[in-house]
């Protein structure tokens, strides 16, 4: 679209083009195919705007004005769940969803020889969504209301080596994952001035892989 800009009166028309946006739509469905009305629809692009809606009753939702970005879509109907996620590069798409009973997943972080490791920070990604909790005393932490399918898991413990890996959700029961976290490395040195004299206080720089992280700690 394009609208003018300047003085009626002018020759000389300058024309400022702008995008309205994209429509995005879709219909949401239970595993058998029938529609779902008036589920609760969610909308999230990456740049974190969030916009809500409901079906209407054949199934269907439309969100417009919708701006060129990763979006993801999350659709809750009772206890039913189901998610997607797009591109949106161009003036229309559609997305249809199908929702499935939701399910638990309980997550427990041990060290080599199974004791818990509690303040485990867990991260679990799916379909655009990003789920944080923190394991407990007792190295557990249960994440409720997900959708079945693939989910990456990633764990960070302090003094553990950083862990990342995928596991496929079915529907059911809550599921528990135990997951071995392994020592990290413990690393050792003197920091000392051209005279050779040890220097306290100074900021050592430690870089991380695998993900370029960086923590600082303070010489003793």
């Amino acid at each position: 679209a394009h609208a003018w800009v300047g003085p009626a009166s002018t020759d000389d028309k300058r024309y400022l083009s702008f995008s309205a946006g994209a429509r995005i739509e879709g219909k949401v469905t239970d595993k058998d195919g029938t529609a779902i009305a008036s589920a609760e629809v969610s909308l999230r692009t990456s740049a974190g705007e969030e916009r809500t809606g409901q079906t209407d009753s054949e199934g269907v939702f439309v969100f417009d004005r919708v701006p060129p970005r990763n979006t993801s879509i999350l659709v809750r109907s009772g206890s039913l769940v189901g998610s997607g996620v797009l591109f949106v590069n161009r003036d229309q798409h559609r997305i249809d969803i199908t929702c499935e009973p939701e399910v638990g997943l309980t997550i427990e972080t041990v060290d080599p020889d199974g004791a818990p490791i509690p303040d485990s920070r867990v991260i679990l990604t799916s379909g655009g969504r990003n789920l944080e909790q923190t394991t407990n005393g007792s190295g557990t932490t249960t994440f409720n209301g997900l959708s079945p399918g693939f989910w990456s898991v990633s764990i960070r413990a302090p003094s553990y080596a950083f862990y990342t890996g995928a596991m496929r959700i079915e529907s059911g029961a809550v599921r528990t994952e135990r997951i071995v976290l392994d020592r990290g490395l413990e690393i050792t040195g003197r920091v000392t001035g051209p005279d050779g004299k040890p220097i306290a206080g100074a900021t050592i720089t430690l870089t991380l892989e695998p993900d370029a992280s960086v923590s600082e700690l303070e010489a003793a």
